[in-house]
């Protein structure tokens, strides 16, 4: 697996988007400073593969990799595993409980097309779970294994280096997989107790249902097919004289059937009652309906001499319209004398309230007069009450010579009160005779309407009774003449409905008893109709009582020969009857006799008995084959029982995890040592002791062995950094499964603690990985190392965001 592009944006410090190109980076380093984003890049890489970041105790937590300014984080990596191409994008958003990946996909492209991972794709996993799954099965590495093997450990393995030896078989029991051979153990073991289990169970139904799946129980079987066979053949050969005799009977018995029927149609033939007394009853209606035809046509009469007379009087309408004005005018003439009463009295209290409003109008002239005279004679006297003999006088000026004595001068509120009652007593006969007037006009008009419509209906009257040639005088008459004749006519009318009603009631008789005189006629021809194929008498249409007595009389007569000939005809069924159960008997106590129960039917019984004993015999030699295939299955699970319970206690017994953990350690510290040795300048290298401690071996004081705890800490790091190489080199090959070449490997370790020597050795050794064909990329605060790595990406934090640089050397 090797990366070639890595585009990031929203994930961990890098806020905005960002892409890293790795094309011709065989080797590379990540410098920045502290917290410009370093390990985030790696952290990226791992994500868009796995769905997971190493850093984080709990792989399931992807929230926190969202950069806090964004609500969604993006990361798509572009890689190459076996020539083929694939890109991985995973998509983080926020959610209300956390975070969401269910955006991933993983698309397959050719490295050798001219567009690269931007031209044709093929989408080979669409959600999350199978991307993940897809990456697993394409790399070989699950995540764990892959975060210990592409991006290494070092600092683990420094303690993997010191580690006590059951601390260190735990930790490659958990790199290398070495818990499927525990898997394995396991169904191995619970593979031996099923195929056991089966192998009883197969013991079981061999001593149980195919016991008896025998040679012997085969040739029993074989005996009774052949018994069977021959009772056969005998039942078969009987069939033809069964089956003559089977015909026999059937026509014997349709003769019999015939001559049964043609005697039982003579027991429903009998006369049905009334029959006698029908014609008579028929006669007597026709009788009655002449009779009420008769009235009919008298009543007809009656109705149209009532109706000729009705028509020679007035019509009602116009007697009536007469009789009515002649009343109305009779009404009208009895309120003319009450209505010239009214009138004259109105006109006498009209002339009485005339006389009193004249009246009380001289009263109001006399009662102003008066008011006058007392007002001036006040007046006069109030002016002279202070004169004196000599004053001017007030009116003329002049000087009075003589002061007048005016006397009683007379009561001013007195004149003005009897003035007042003046005005009140015209006011009221005033009143009244408007009243009055208003009363005499009313009954002057009211009498005179009187007199006009009087007038009128008098009119009118004498004009109808000219137009219809009518006396006045005489319309009572008229009246009275038109009342006896409509009487009359109604009554003519009621006795003709009364005659049709019983015209109709005799004619329904009529018809009733003719309908029964045909009912009867049916009823004997569908009779003698049955009795068509014996040839019946002749009937006569006219006397059906006749017809009948013919026919009982015949019947009587052939009785008895019918009879005779179906007693004949049912002896001849039963004796060939008898002959048929004889036959039929014998081939029935023949199967009983060989166990057959043959009921009425022995050839069915004997076949369905040989289809048993065939089919018993067929069951039997299948058990006998069941019984030897299962038997060699027995041998045969009985083996993989053995095989696999061996397995299992091999694979399960802790000398065997011993051994294959201690052959994978042998290889990893042999080859470990190799690259030591070349890292100290042949100065170190590695050896496993009795008790599975590490001991470096120093070649530089005559191959002296001493604790790989005695090294210095960069001596630590150079040994830490072998071993490191030496698993990712191996751990694939010792992994079980199958694993796709490493060709990338991710160093995510401080160098501070080496010398400027050993810096060299380092320095170099990564060179030689990077020129055999692996990339290799270091993150690193070491200057000196970066500086001599082809290809630096400078990782930056600028405002919010982290940035990456590529610098060529």
């Amino acid at each position: 697996m090797r990366p070639t592009r890595l585009e990031l944006s929203g994930f961990g410090s890098f806020r905005e988007p960002a892409t890293i190109d790795f094309a011709d980076a065989d080797l590379f380093v990540l410098v920045g400073p502290t917290g410009a984003g370093k390990s985030t890049v790696i952290d990226a890489l791992i994500f868009a593969l796995y769905g997971s970041v190493p850093r984080y105790d709990d792989r399931r937590l992807v929230a926190p990799v969202i950069n806090q300014g964004r609500v969604e984080a993006k990361v798509r990596l572009d890689f190459v595993v076996d020539d083929t191409g694939y890109t991985a994008v995973r998509v983080v958003r926020r959610t209300a409980t956390g975070a969401t990946t269910k955006e991933a996909r993983l698309e397959r492209w050719d490295p050798s097309g001219p567009d690269g991972p931007d031209g044709h794709t093929t989408t080979v996993a669409g959600n999350e779970k199978e991307l993940s799954e897809r990456v697993e099965r394409l790399l070989g590495l699950s995540f764990d294994h892959f975060t210990r093997c592409v991006v290494l450990p070092q600092g683990a393995f420094a303690q993997f280096l010191h580690a006590r030896s059951s601390e260190r078989q735990n930790l490659l029991v958990d790199l290398l997989g070495i818990e499927v051979y525990r898997r394995v153990a396991r169904r191995a073991r619970d593979r031996a107790k099923q195929v056991r289990a089966r192998v009883e169970q197969t013991q079981q139904r061999l001593h149980g249902e195919l016991a008896g799946a025998t040679p012997e129980a085969l040739a029993a079987a074989d005996e009774r097919v052949a018994v069977l066979e021959s009772l056969h053949a005998r039942v078969v050969d009987a069939q033809p004289e069964l089956a003559r005799l089977r015909e026999r009977g059937i026509e014997l018995r349709a003769a019999a059937t015939v001559a049964a029927a043609r005697r039982d149609l003579l027991d429903d033939v009998a006369q049905p009652a009334g029959v006698a007394e029908l014609s008579q009853r028929l006669r007597d209606a026709t009788c009655a309906e002449a009779d009420a035809a008769t009235m009919v046509d008298k009543a007809e009469e009656a109705r149209h001499a009532a109706e000729e007379a009705r028509a020679r009087l007035p019509d009602g309408t116009v007697v009536a319209e007469l009789q009515r004005l002649v009343a109305e005018r009779e009404q009208q003439r009895a309120r003319i004398q009450p209505a010239g009463a009214e009138r004259a009295a109105a006109e006498k209290a009209h002339e009485r309230t005339t006389a009193a409003h004249a009246g009380a109008e001289s009263a109001l002239v006399a009662a102003r007069t008066a008011r006058e005279r007392v007002r001036e004679a006040n007046l006069a006297h109030a002016l002279a009450r202070d004169l004196e003999r000599g004053d001017a006088c007030p009116v003329c000026l002049q000087p009075v010579e003589t002061v007048p004595d005016h006397g009683d001068v007379g009561d001013v509120d007195a004149a003005d009160t009897a003035y007042a009652r003046a005005e009140r007593q015209l006011a009221t006969a005033a009143d009244e005779l408007r009243r009055a007037a208003t009363e005499v006009a009313r009954r002057q008009q009211a009498h005179g309407a009187i007199v006009a419509s009087d007038d009128e209906l008098d009119a009118r009257v004498q004009r109808l009774a000219d137009t219809h040639d009518m006396a006045v005088d005489a319309v009572g008459d008229v009246v009275a003449a038109v009342t006896r004749a409509d009487r009359d006519l109604a009554a003519a009318r009621a006795d003709e409905q009364t005659a049709r009603s019983a015209l109709r009631t005799a004619t329904a008789a009529v018809r009733d008893l003719d309908g029964q005189r045909r009912t009867a006629w049916r009823e004997f021809d569908a009779v003698r109709d049955k009795l068509a194929s014996l040839e019946p008498p002749p009937a006569d249409r006219d006397d059906l009582a006749g017809a009948w007595a013919r026919l009982l009389e015949w019947v009587t007569a052939l009785r008895p020969e019918l009879e005779v000939a179906a007693d004949v005809a049912a002896e001849a069924v039963e004796r060939v009857a008898q002959q048929w159960r004889e036959r039929n008997a014998q081939l029935v106590a023949a199967c009983a006799d060989h166990d057959v129960a043959a009921g009425g039917d022995p050839l069915s019984a004997v076949v369905a008995a040989l289809e048993r004993a065939r089919s018993a015999r067929a069951a039997v030699a299948s058990a006998i084959e069941t019984a030897e295939r299962l038997r060699r299955e027995v041998a045969a699970d009985e083996d993989l029982a053995e095989t696999a319970g061996r397995l299992g206690q091999q694979l399960g017994a802790k000398y065997f995890e011993q051994w294959l953990l201690n052959q994978a350690l042998a290889q990893l510290v042999a080859d470990a040592s190799v690259r030591l040795r070349a890292l100290s300048s042949d100065a170190y290298s590695l050896e496993i002791d009795g008790s599975g401690a590490f001991q470096v071996v120093d070649h530089r004081h005559a191959d002296e062995l001493r604790s790989a705890r005695t090294l210095s800490g960069g001596e630590t790091f150079l040994a830490s950094l072998s071993l490191a190489l030496s698993l990712a080199d191996h751990v694939a090959q010792l992994a079980t499964g199958t694993s796709a070449r490493l060709d990338a490997l991710f160093l995510d370790e401080g160098f501070g603690t080496l010398d400027h020597d050993t810096l060299d050795v380092v320095a170099a050794a990564l060179e030689e990985l990077g020129s055999q064909g692996r990339m290799v990329g270091l993150i690193t605060h070491v200057r000196e190392l970066a500086e001599r790595m082809p290809v630096r990406f400078e990782v930056r934090r600028t405002g919010e965001t982290s940035t990456v640089e590529r610098a060529e050397a």
